[in-house]
């Protein structure tokens, strides 16, 4: 698998503001698409991609875990969770650019990650779940 180059990184970081100016709402509801599409164009790029889940309470990180490995998608929407992000060469990814710590992403309150298995990810964006998902991100403009 290839490195995230300082020059790819930046073209990304780029990318990114230019698409969360375009799609003001990415972050309301579309994140999880996001990620997946994002995390498909890096693959292609050779680049080794995982995804995280961003929970606001400590307490409910250890239960995340357990609940993603699982792909235990209905107790896992029950948790406070706020996220997805995409990681790649151990940077976090999502519309608003590219970050080396999720404190980075989020000045304004603490937040902890989870690693969420692409199979979860799947899972968790099927139709069955919609209800999980912010309305505010109109999916039928995909």
């Amino acid at each position: 698998m290839n490195n995230l180059t300082t020059e790819f990184k930046d073209k990304l970081e780029k990318t990114m503001k230019r698409l969360d100016k375009a799609y003001y709402t990415i972050n309301c509801g579309g994140c999880g698409i996001f990620a997946r599409e994002l995390g498909s164009v890096l693959k292609k790029k050779g680049l080794a991609v995982k995804y995280l889940l961003v929970v606001r309470n400590k307490p409910h990180v250890e239960i995340a875990q357990k609940y993603a490995k699982t792909n235990n998608i209905s107790d896992l929407t029950n948790l406070n969770w706020g996220h997805i992000m995409v990681i790649v060469d151990k940077k976090l990814v999502d519309s608003e650019g590219v970050f080396n710590r999720l404190n980075e992403r989020f000045k304004d309150r603490k937040s902890y990650g989870v690693e969420l298995p692409e199979i979860a990810l799947k899972k968790w964006l099927k139709p069955e779940y919609s209800h999980n998902w912010n309305s505010s991100f109109d999916r039928k403009k995909l």
